[in-house]
Order: C-alpha cells, then sequence, then structure tokens
C-alpha cells in the first residue's frame, strides 16, 4: 500500500490511469512511531548526540511516491512500486529496484531497514514475502491487527530465527501486559486507525506498526553495513525451488528431454530493449532447466558421486545473483543519449547507481523505472554539469568580466594580486568569483591534463590522451550538444589521428546550413596543460547559460547587457539547456526505446513506455 505527499496525487488521478492499487497512504503518525523506534534501535553508544537512523538505507515495498522514504532517512533510497504515475513523483534520490512486488526477489536487495505498508486483501502474501527473503536487518510493517494470527506469517517468522515463544508478547500487548526484556525479535510499536481526520483516505481499518527483528547482532552495534541472518533467504529461496518442482512434476526428466531447444533462441528485433528482456528471460530459463533436472535425480544418489547438495545449491544461487547485473550493464551500453549529453563524472554515476543496483529483475516494467530515474538525474546533472566545468577551469587567466564588474575589479588591482604565486584559486574565486565569463582562448593547468605513456588500453580508448585529459576535451563537445551545437558525426576527440604534443586538433559541428564548423581548436602539451580556442558563438552560449544557472543573469535583456552580446543572441541561448538539453535527452530517450523494424508493428511495450516518458 503506497504512502505519499497528498500535494502531488490524488485518488481520481489514479483511479483515472487505472493505477489504484488500494492506495491507503501511510499517515504521519505512523511515520513517526517507525521513525522513532528507528532511531532508538540504531542509537549509538559510542555517539550519543549523533542519529545514526538518519543514515541508514532503507527500502520501501510498495513506495508510492516515496514519501515515506524521505522522512525515514538521509541515507540511500530504494523503493518497489508498480504505479506509474506515483514513480514519476518520486523524488530523484529515490532508486527503483523492482515495480511488481510479488514477482521481484528481494534477498537481492541490500537495505539496512525495509518498511511496507501493503495492500490489505494482499497483505498476508507481502508479509510473508518480505519475511522470508529480505536481507535487512529490521523489518517494519503497518498491517491488519489479525496479522499475527496468520499460520504462513508465523512459520515465516520461525524459519527466520524470530520463535514463535516471542509472539507471546503480542499477546501480552493486547492484554495490556508489560511486555519481558528478551522479547525483542517480534514487537508491536504503535497501533493506528485509517477512520480518523489524519488519514487521507479514510477506512475502517484498524493497523498495527510492527517491527521485526532478523540480525540483533547488527542491530545492537548500531552498525550500518547490515549483516547475516540465520537463514540465507537466497539458499533458502533455491531449496524450495526445488523441492516444489520435485512434489510438483513426476515425469520432470521427460519433459525436459522433449523440450524443443529452439525455443530458447530470442528472435532478434531491432528495438535493443526488447532484445534484451528475451535473452534474459531465456537465461532465467536455463537456470530453472537446471534445477528441474536436479529435482528429476535422487539426493542420495547425487552424494555418492561426490556431489554436495549445499555446493549445488550455492551455485545456483550465484548464477541467479548474477544474471540481472549482466543484462542491466547490457542496457547501459544502449543509453547513447545519455552518454552524448552528460559529462564524464556526472555519467559515470548514473552508471555507477544502475551498475551497484543491477539486482533488480529485468522486466519491461522495471526498465521504464529505471529509465524514468536516469532520466530525473540526467536533467538535474545537465544544470549541475555546466557550472561545475565552470568552476573548475575559471581562473584570471581565462575568464572576462561582466559590464559592471569592470570597474570593481579594476579598482581591487586583481591582475597584479593573483600574479602571486601563493594567492589560491579558491581565495581567488571566493573574492573576485561573480559576474565572471569564460574567455574564447583558455590554457588549462593541473586538471590531470597530458598524454598517456603507460596504459595501452588508456591511449588507445583516449586516442593517444590518457583518461581525464580525454574526458576534459570530449565534456566540451558534450556541453555543446545541450547548448544547440550538433556534432552528431563530427571531428570528435577519439574519431581522429592520435594526438600529438603541441599539435592543434580541431573539434566540429554542423552549423544551421550543415556546414562542418571548428567548434574548438585544441593543443595538449607534455607538460600537462591544455590549451584551447573555442568558437565565439559557443563561448556566448556557455557564458549566458552559466550566468543563468550561476543567477547572475536574470533575463534575456540582462544577459545581452551585461556580456555585450546581441539580443538574438541573448534570446538564443538564455535557458538553452532547458529548451534543447533536457527535452531533447528525454525525445532522444523516448526514440531509442520505441525504436523497431519498421516492418513491424508497434508493440504494446513500446508504446507505454513511449507515452510514459
Amino acid at each position: 500500500m503506497p504512502s505519499t505527499n497528498i500535494k502531488t496525487i490524488s485518488i481520481e488521478n489514479l483511479k483515472y490511469q487505472r493505477e489504484d492499487f488500494e492506495f491507503y497512504p501511510t499517515s504521519p503518525s505512523m511515520i513517526e512511531c517507525v521513525k522513532k523506534d528507528m532511531e532508538a534501535l540504531f542509537a549509538s553508544p559510542y555517539f550519543p548526540d549523533e542519529n545514526a537512523a538518519e543514515h541508514l538505507s532503507v527500502l520501501d515495498c510498495g513506495a508510492g511516491d516515496g514519501n515515506v522514504l524521505s522522512q525515514l532517512t538521509k541515507g540511500k533510497k530504494y523503493a518497489i512500486e508498480l504505479s506509474r504515475a506515483l514513480i514519476d513523483q518520486m523524488n530523484d534520490d529515490i532508486f527503483i529496484v523492482g515495480t511488481n512486488f510479488l514477482n521481484e526477489p528481494l534477498f537481492n536487495k541490500t537495505a539496512n531497514v525495509t518498511f511496507s505498508n501493503p495492500p490489505y486483501s494482499q497483505f498476508k502474501e507481502w508479509m510473508t514475502k518480505i519475511i522470508n527473503e529480505s536481507t535487512s536487518q529490521v523489518l517494519y510493517f503497518v498491517v491488519p491487527k489479525r496479522w499475527y494470527k496468520n499460520k504462513k506469517i508465523l512459520e515465516a517468522l520461525k524459519i527466520r530465527g524470530c520463535r514463535n515463544s516471542r509472539l507471546k508478547q503480542i499477546k501480552r500487548q493486547r492484554r495490556n501486559e508489560e511486555p519481558k526484556e528478551t522479547d525483542k525479535s517480534v514487537k508491536v510499536i504503535g497501533s493506528f486507525s485509517f477512520d480518523n481526520a489524519e488519514a487521507f483516505r479514510r477506512a475502517r481499518v484498524e493497523v498495527d506498526v510492527v517491527r521485526i527483528i532478523l540480525d540483533h547482532s547488527s542491530v545492537l552495534k548500531a552498525d550500518a553495513r547490515g549483516g547475516t541472518s540465520t537463514t540465507d533467504p537466497l539458499n533458502q529461496a533455491v531449496s524450495d525451488l526445488i523441492a516444489s518442482v520435485t512434489t510438483s512434476s513426476e515425469n520432470v526428466g521427460d519433459s525436459i528431454d522433449q523440450s524443443d531447444e529452439t525455443n530458447n533462441t530470442p528472435q532478434i528485433e531491432a528495438n535493443p530493449i526488447v532484445n534484451l528482456t528475451k535473452s534474459y528471460n531465456v537465461e532465467k530459463q536455463k537456470i530453472l532447466d537446471l534445477c528441474k533436472s536436479l529435482a528429476a535425480i535422487n539426493i542420495n544418489l547425487l552424494e555418492s558421486v561426490g556431489v554436495n547438495k549445499k555446493t549445488v545449491i550455492d551455485s545456483i544461487s550465484t548464477k541467479i545473483q548474477e544474471l540481472p547485473p549482466f543484462f542491466w550493464k547490457q542496457l547501459f551500453d544502449f543509453y547513447e543519449p545519455i552518454n552524448q549529453r552528460l559529462c564524464s563524472s556526472k555519467r559515470e554515476n548514473i552508471r555507477e547507481t544502475v551498475i551497484n543496483n543491477a539486482n533488480i529483475e529485468f522486466t519491461e516494467s522495471n526498465i521504464y523505472a529505471v529509465t524514468s530515474w536516469v532520466i530525473k538525474n540526467a536533467s538535474r546533472f545537465i544544470d549541475e554539469q555546466i557550472c561545475e566545468m565552470f568552476d573548475k577551469i575559471a581562473d584570471p587567466d581565462n575568464i572576462i568580466l561582466y559590464k559592471s564588474n569592470k570597474k570593481v575589479f579594476q579598482e581591487k588591482g586583481w591582475k597584479v594580486k593573483h600574479m602571486n604565486i601563493h594567492y589560491l584559486k579558491s581565495i581567488w574565486r571566493e573574492e573576485y568569483g561573480k559576474k565572471i565569463g569564460l574567455d574564447r582562448r583558455i590554457v588549462i593547468d593541473g586538471v590531470g591534463g597530458g598524454f598517456s605513456h603507460s596504459n595501452y588500453h588508456e591511449g588507445i580508448q583516449g586516442n593517444g590522451l590518457n583518461y581525464a585529459t580525454a574526458n576534459l576535451l570530449g565534456d566540451f563537445i558534450r556541453l555543446a550538444n545541450n547548448l544547440g551545437f550538433n556534432t552528431t558525426d563530427c571531428k570528435s576527440v577519439t574519431n581522429q589521428e592520435p594526438w600529438e604534443a603541441g599539435k592543434a586538433k580541431e573539434i566540429t559541428f554542423l552549423d544551421s546550413s550543415g556546414k562542418e564548423q571548428t567548434l574548438y581548436k585544441a593543443r595538449v602539451y607534455n607538460k600537462g596543460s591544455v590549451h584551447i580556442h573555442f568558437h565565439p558563438e559557443f563561448v556566448v552560449a556557455l557564458n549566458v547559460e552559466i550566468g543563468r544557472l550561476k543567477g547572475w543573469l536574470n533575463s534575456e535583456d540582462e544577459a545581452a547587457e551585461e556580456l555585450q552580446i546581441k539580443p538574438e543572441q541573448a534570446a538564443k541561448y538564455f535557458g538553452i539547456c532547458d529548451r534543447v538539453g533536457k527535452i531533447g535527452l528525454r525525445g532522444d530517450v523516448k526514440n531509442m526505446i520505441t525504436k523497431q523494424d519498421p516492418e513491424k508493428p508497434t508493440t504494446q511495450h513500446n508504446v507505454q513506455l513511449a507515452i510514459a516518458i
């Protein structure tokens, strides 16, 4: 049952989009109850004044728009949510790790705390699944008061080491008796009703907020790194899978022998996402077939020939864990629009987040959710990277002054002062670093500029340059793409003859008539400096957007006046990152997702993704 900020979404909107999956948001009182318990549970005896709970990683199953996550932690936030409308409302610091909860394995989701306010018609299934599969130290549930009477929930608690005897505490609480200190694994920390004024959507439902500790050692140490439970949920899942196949099929071996191997070869489509999901399903089926094969063999026979059951289960578990990351890495390679518009540091930031959380099921709905997150962050990064690039390379030799700033600089004698070798760049920026722009000719020192002499692969990838220099020069091309300069199929950093010390190379773009023009000319020297001469129009575009994003220029007229450029130039480039960079990114990703063979009809998958994006 998702939890959400009532300002961002409405019941009517969700119903209209057919995404009202028993939408009863977690109330502020319930959130506060969980938050206080987390603070007490993870309090550090060594740092009593610090709130360790603020930095925990939290997974919310049925996360809505992520309001609970934002309230519970400042650390890493993970969400499983089916509603695309709610996913689109989430903050960009919330990473989607699944959409269809009951089909999404949890044993590969790493978080200190798991929270869930499930659909009440399915709370038994949700609660049992989370208890069985979670690797978190602590679980929190908002569930109907009858939860502790369900046999499957009690069995799951027993398997995970939360003994049934500890559930006596629940009965004592019902009788208003004092709990025993030893009853710590399962505890009702609060009881609430949705039939009150606080509820965003009222209903006659009485609920408990239940806390379950799966790993006492890590909690007692307030260790945010996580710990291990007495039962490995992944190995337990594999054992259950083999057992279920054994009991459900008497002639498994025959059915496998008769299967048509050609069905395991996915049909090639023009859309890379469709191809990848088909291939993933084929590989996943191979693992299931392996389990079926093992189920058809007597386990005693395997052990008699030296095959250890635990070793087999561990091997299958490893295959299951390795499968999704492989395909998520493949998917990232298809995010060419991201690669063309994001600078190297921002691109790596997104790539690492996707890859580090690549244990999500590789399904079409999950691909949409992750792509939605990528677009949100990429759009934010488009603004950030322009300012970061400017801050990295701006120094007294590389800047121009705004019209209103020239007199100030002259009066303070900054040109004499900055020549002192001890006058640090950071201090200079604090004193003079406002209302300045980038000059057409710049020299960059100390950014890692230079050639690759010792790393063969680095030299090949950078066309003779080291990674830092190749990334620096390539980042100017990516900035140009967001500023409306078409660099497609033009001379770049890596598609020319290898770079040589002191020899100029031209990086080009196509003007409005399709004619190739020089975006910038660069020379790289062995001493580690890079000399760049920019196209005048590129510098104008950069300086207008830098001024807007820094807050130094508040209108097109002010940009024209301060930078002493033509009004039509100011009008063209003021806010161009929003009009070209961000909208272009969204359109490029949409085209990538909907790409397919023109002779084949558009698939429902492609239409849904295109509309959502």
